[in-house]
């Protein structure tokens, strides 16, 4: 049997989201996976496909944060016996380039210190590169030029990724961090585990905002930088060493 893959993908506020993200990927998949959605909602995800086998849907407690969606995300993920997570979200829709993902799962098998592969996400800045924590400062990220094909090294990448599970349930997300949990994760996990990036694979980035998700979502962020800026002990959140790659989109 094929390496069976978790897509993990947390809702907020957004049902016509994440239905049109669950349709991108039963419409580009030919792999042994399971769709596992966190809704985080007021009121319980209302998912158009009837698919019991091939995904669950979890009603988490109501603004729990992505950090905590996460982690019971992938808990249930390894209850399942999935080899592979993949981290996406109601706001990534999947392209055909996903169909076969041989090319990642064999790069993963093969290289057991190398944990995670980001994906290219399109119609998102640029967040892929090197990052760097510069003490009582900043944190630094040198971007890279994600249009470089192949498989290449580097210890920050977008929110869209496959991972092996052990390693997402060894590096857990902090849950104190509803959002702005992104540079915390990627230098904890860049710690012990390697990361790469690619973009044989991609996804489509819809930044469409229904509903009430736009109050929370700024709330959640005022809240969670300023506990992260205070956990590093630092005065100011990113600073880039090659500003002129940020925009750079594909």
């Amino acid at each position: 049997m094929r390496d069976k893959i978790a897509i993990i993908i947390t809702t907020f506020e957004r049902p016509i989201l994440l239905n049109r993200a669950i349709d991108s990927i039963l419409n580009n998949w030919n792999e042994n996976f399971i769709i596992l959605v966190g809704n985080q909602s007021k009121r319980p995800s209302t998912i158009l496909v009837d698919i019991p086998f091939k995904l669950l849907n979890f009603s988490l407690p109501f603004n729990c944060g992505l950090s905590y969606a996460r982690n019971f995300l992938v808990e249930q993920a390894y209850k399942l016996d999935c080899d592979y997570c993949i981290i996406s979200a109601d706001s990534i829709c999947f392209d055909e380039s996903m169909r076969d993902l041989t090319k990642a799962i064999t790069f993963l098998g093969t290289n057991p210190q190398i944990g995670r592969m980001g994906f290219l996400l399109k119609g998102r800045i640029n967040w892929e590169g090197w990052l760097r924590l510069i003490p009582n400062e900043c944190f630094e990220l040198e971007l890279i030029d994600t249009t470089m094909e192949g498989i290449y090294l580097c210890n920050c990448i977008k929110n869209f990724f496959i991972a092996r599970t052990d390693t997402l349930l060894d590096i857990k997300w902090d849950e104190n961090l509803r959002m702005a949990e992104h540079e915390d994760f990627q230098l904890r996990y860049a710690e012990k585990w390697g990361t790469t990036f690619t973009n044989s694979y991609s996804g489509n980035y819809i930044g469409v905002k229904e509903g009430e998700f736009a109050q929370y979502r700024q709330e959640n962020w005022n809240e969670g930088m300023k506990y992260l800026l205070d956990k590093y002990s630092i005065k100011q959140w990113i600073r880039y060493t090659n500003p002129e790659l940020f925009n750079r989109s594909v």
